[in-house]
């Protein structure tokens, strides 16, 4: 968007001037160690108890979006910079927090991580885009890479049964 990049991947966050191409779905899972309190209580764990444990939160360091939560539930959080370190603490039982289902799997499968049934935060199912600036068409490179993506990368395409991505979306100025 700023001009700093080629190409950029994640979800829509309403900006202008960006060419989206989705690839995908990603689903956000909630999940902890199988340890942690929250693994132990009866299913589904309501709001009330969800708040009272350390939710491990991902914040974003740009300005884009600067004092705005999403999925935050808990009344205490800890605040991180990225998804490795998000992931090795709710693997040692620091917090629980939401994941995209790709990276947890194998954590999963092997009893390292528990999905959790939480009255507030189910699975959430969001469109993944490859995006450019809207005033350009992406370089050779980055067009071969976003082709890619839609094609090979299994962790990135969680599509519907029987569905295959969108071509292309747009948002653009008024």
């Amino acid at each position: 968007v700023n001009g700093h990049a080629d190409l950029g991947i994640g979800g829509l966050l309403g900006e202008v001037d960006v060419h989206l191409v989705r690839i995908g779905f990603m689903s956000m899972v909630p999940a902890a160690a199988p340890s942690h309190p929250l693994a132990l209580l009866p299913k589904p764990v309501p709001l009330e108890e969800v708040r009272e444990h350390i939710q491990l939160v991902v914040s974003d360091q740009s300005e884009r979006t600067k004092g705005r939560d999403y999925g935050v539930y808990a009344y205490r959080t800890w605040r991180l910079t990225d998804m490795r370190t998000k992931h090795a603490l709710m693997r040692e039982g620091l917090g629980w927090g939401g994941l995209p289902r790709w990276l947890i799997a194998d954590d999963v499968a092997n009893g390292r991580l528990v999905e959790l049934d939480l009255e507030p935060y189910r699975e959430v199912r969001s469109p993944l885009y490859a995006m450019h600036r809207a005033d350009r068409s992406p370089k050779p490179a980055a067009a071969w890479l976003i082709d890619q993506f839609k094609r090979q990368l299994g962790c990135f395409n969680e599509f519907e049964p029987n569905q295959a991505p969108e071509a292309t979306a747009h948002q653009s100025a008024p």
